[in-house]
């Protein structure tokens, strides 16, 4: 008895120490602003350029899922399309208005022009700030000696790779012929080269054409000699002294040559080469925020060596492989394949007035590329950043830059995202763009009489905010004041003219009153002492009084964690951020509208003709958590209503937290007896065992199959089904909701989610049915012999589990669910696996959209 009083007390002590960290919790988030990682990303090349967005994808998918609290800024600096010393002083003068006065904890450059340009003005624009690189080739140890602010990863290359990998596709093979240059990069490699050949002489021949002229190198591999295979390393110059371009070599020579030619870097891909182990993008972006990590973490970078492994993967041309018959099904697992073509594309200039990263922009993109498939349109995307910078001085320099950067660029349409990109092309398109036409959306507070040009049509942005505040005092009946928080923006000045005219309308039924001009600290002690008689309507409050800059999300969150009373808004960027919700404005709606115009003008149709959309996007939205905080009735909803954050419609059990830490840990021991009698039951089947032991294809934490020996087991179906002429289905899971498990309760309770939901996926399938994991939270279901159709009613019943255990008493943290989409191999039309695992992919995204807006947030 002495025992568990001693334990009562250990359980309340730890309880009154959690509701401790939890309030200071609230405290430091209101600061958290100030403590926020800046880091400045700076590309060689453009937006839409694969290596470029191969590397930025890779950066993303580390800074994007730690503990840190980082804002990055994403810089293209677009010089294979743009290039020489006025360019570059033109970016220069950009980058020191954008970023002399800003607070950098690092930077990223990508590639050897962004690598070398931030050396050169380091002491300028970046001093005492750590850099990092990546994708560097010609890399000289002696560049930054002496400089402890620097470390990065050189781009490597793997030629006895793609020599077995020759072997291993040709195997009839008696010659390579080698495409190298003489410079001083090609000379380094043929040194790497002649160190490799003396392992392959028993079989093999090597032909250099490193001393040669271009016109010879095709005439020999358009007449090669028998059993020969041709292996690109780099030409960029000739015997004769030509120059050539990265690409343009590969692709000359590709469509001369009649045997396969191998290559060694990624952006030679889509050129010509067939593909082979390749110097991957993604990997070096990946293997750069690593290292920023560790900066951030507070290691210094002279501490951190220069990485000079390979960090490449193997990637292929799906039309040189069907040029010269290779088999899908001989390349090595975990292959990529690419066909991307580029004929024909409508070239489509969208700008942005605000950066990258502000939701807002992203949604509208998003929308866009919804509309505009790539293998139709090819979008150029840029960003005027003008929620950060917004002087005439700085609209003078983006002027130049667009002026210089698409002197030689023709577009067949230009798309204008928010007011300040709009009002700029209209200033500056007939100058720089000649006049072609020009779709907006997210237009503010449009009058009728702005838009007179008839080679413009577009989306008006309608925040109805009399819609808002007329829910806001029914739901709220009590109110006196309403307080308009708003900048002082051109975005904000434009919101409050537009609800300056509607003010008339509550004459005698409430008062108003404006916080403008003010920091964010005077805001928050603001609302802090409302009364209870009052309401907050946020606009937007992007830039304070002191110039400090905040997204929509961060204004949110700073000013209802100091909130008492109600907070309404009109934009979904606000909600699930401390707003209660309103008739809100959605940025993707927006996209896919002004996406609809756009295919519409280059289908032919008559853009003068194409009446201006008015109303699109706007819904009521509201956030539950803020509903059940204010005590709003559920009632006063309109009936279309979307609610986020709705809870399970079983209330929790409140136990005390003794009974909840036994509850854990029986759930802890039923889930390892679960997983012992499989892996028992693995242990008895010797083919399976057979299997594990020699590809050790077991994924640890789940114990499914891992990505090698699920991509295994798909091959084999294909070839079967091709041989039986039979169907079968693929189907893409990926888990809802895991990182906000993760933030919140910690990694091992994020592996408990994963386990958990793939034991519920697995009491729905049988043991020809196969399931592996794909990456983190991703998994992939293989149905031999199963149509579409087919694979829909057995989900029926996985979902059937996946409800059970959440409305029992298992789970009290949270819900389990998960977001799904099916594909169908046919051999009457059949697709590649890269090919079937992507529409499946891609309807799993519309799924999860449905959940996230739709099937999971509705109140009727």
């Amino acid at each position: 008895m002495t025992e568990i009083k001693k334990l009562s007390k250990h359980y309340i002590s730890l309880f009154f120490l959690t509701i401790i960290f939890l309030m200071s919790l609230v405290t430091i988030k209101t600061f958290a602003y100030e403590n926020k990682k800046h880091i400045l990303i700076i590309n060689s090349y453009h937006n839409g350029y694969k290596w470029t967005d191969d590397i930025v994808s890779g950066i993303g998918s580390i800074l994007n899922t730690n503990s840190l609290d980082i804002e990055s800024d994403v810089e293209y600096m677009d010089t294979l399309r743009t290039s020489g010393q006025e360019y570059t002083t033109q970016l220069l003068e950009i980058y020191k208005y954008k970023y002399s006065d800003k607070k950098l904890d690092a930077i990223i450059c990508c590639d050897d022009t962004a690598y070398n340009f931030v050396l050169d003005h380091q002491n300028d624009i970046f001093p005492n700030i750590p850099i990092v690189f990546c994708g560097v080739n010609y890399f000289d140890s002696a560049q930054i000696s002496g400089n402890n602010m620097i470390t990065g990863i050189i781009e490597n290359y793997d030629i006895e790779a793609n020599l077995n990998l020759i072997l291993k596709l040709h195997p009839n093979t008696k010659n390579i012929y080698v495409i190298n240059d003489n410079t001083l990069t090609g000379q380094a490699i043929n040194k790497r080269l002649n160190d490799i050949i003396p392992k392959y002489s028993d079989n093999l021949n090597f032909i250099n054409l490193k001393d040669s002229k271009q016109s010879d190198i095709l005439q020999i591999l358009n007449n090669p000699l028998d059993n020969s295979v041709a292996l690109f390393l780099i030409f960029f110059q000739d015997l004769a002294g030509n120059k050539f371009n990265y690409d343009e070599s590969p692709k000359i020579m590709s469509k001369n040559s009649s045997i396969p030619i191998y290559g060694n870097w990624e952006f030679s891909l889509g050129h010509g080469i067939v593909g082979g182990m390749l110097t991957s993008g993604y990997y070096q972006g990946k293997t750069a925020a690593e290292l920023t990590l560790r900066i951030l973490n507070g290691e210094a970078p002279s501490n951190i060596p220069i990485v000079d492994k390979n960090t490449n993967s193997y990637m292929f041309d799906y039309l040189e492989m069907k040029r010269f018959g290779i088999n899908q099904l001989e390349l090595p697992s975990n292959s990529n394949i690419i066909n991307r073509p580029f004929n024909d594309k409508k070239q489509i200039l969208v700008l942005n007035s605000y950066d990258s990263n502000m939701k807002w922009s992203k949604d509208i993109v998003n929308g866009i590329n919804n509309i505009l498939d790539g293998k139709n349109y090819e979008l150029y995307i840029d960003y005027m950043d003008t929620n950060k910078n917004y002087s005439e001085e700085y609209m003078e320099k983006i002027e130049d830059l667009l002026k210089y950067k698409y002197r030689d660029k023709k577009f067949d349409i230009i798309i204008a995202s928010d007011n300040d990109a709009y009002n700029f092309m209209k200033k500056h398109r007939n100058k720089l763009f000649h006049s072609i036409p020009l779709v907006f959306c997210g237009l503010n507070y449009y009058s009728g009489n702005e838009i007179q040009d008839s080679n413009t049509s577009g989306v008006i942005e309608n925040v109805d905010m009399q819609k808002t505040l007329d829910l806001a005092l029914n739901q709220i009946p009590n109110t006196k004041h309403i307080i308009i928080i708003n900048d002082t923006t051109a975005t904000g000045k434009a919101n409050k003219e537009s609800i300056q005219s509607i003010l008339p309308n509550f004459a005698g039924k409430v008062d108003f009153t404006f916080y403008e001009d003010m920091t964010m600290s005077e805001i928050q002690q603001k609302v802090s002492a409302l009364n209870n008689d009052t309401i907050i309507y946020l606009l937007s409050f992007n830039r304070d009084k002191s110039n400090n800059i905040f997204s929509y999300e961060e204004s949110a969150e700073l000013i209802s964690s100091k909130s008492n009373v109600p907070i309404y808004g009109a934009w979904d960027v606000n909600l699930n951020h401390g707003i209660v919700g309103g008739y809100l404005e959605n940025g993707e709606s927006q996209g896919k509208a002004a996406g609809e115009i756009v295919k519409r003008v280059l289908s032919g149709e008559d853009i003068s003709k194409i009446p201006i959309i008015k109303e699109i996007s706007n819904q009521y939205m509201f956030d539950y958590e803020q509903l059940k905080k204010f005590n709003i009735n559920l009632n006063t909803l309109p009936k279309e209503s979307i609610i986020i954050n709705q809870p399970k419609s079983f209330s929790l059990n409140k136990t005390t937290l003794v009974f909840i830490l036994i509850l854990v840990i029986l759930i802890a021991i039923l889930l390892f007896i679960l997983n012992y009698k499989n892996l028992y039951k693995l242990r008895k089947d010797k083919t399976t065992i057979k299997e594990l032991e020699t590809t050790a294809s077991t994924d640890f934490l789940t114990g499914t199959f891992n990505r090698i020996a699920g991509f295994k087991e798909l091959e084999k179906l294909v070839a079967l089904s091709n041989k039986d002429k039979t169907c079968f289905s693929l189907c893409f899971i990926d888990l809802n909701n895991l990182k906000t498990v993760n933030d919140n309760l910690g990694h091992t309770e994020g592996d408990n989610y994963i386990k958990t939901a793939i034991k519920l996926i697995q009491k729905g399938l049988n043991n020809k049915q196969i399931l592996f994991r794909f990456g983190g939270d991703e998994f992939i279901i293989i149905f031999p012999n199963t149509t579409y159709a087919e694979t829909s009613k057995i989900f029926k019943t996985i979902n059937n589990y996946f409800d059970e255990y959440n409305f029992s008493d298992n789970n009290s943290k949270y819900e389990i669910s998960i977001s799904y989409g099916f594909s169908e191999y046919n051999p009457n039309s059949p697709l590649n696996i890269e090919e079937l695992i992507n529409l499946a992919d891609k309807e799993m995204y519309i799924f999860k959209h449905k959940y996230k807006m739709e099937k999971a947030n509705y109140y009727r």
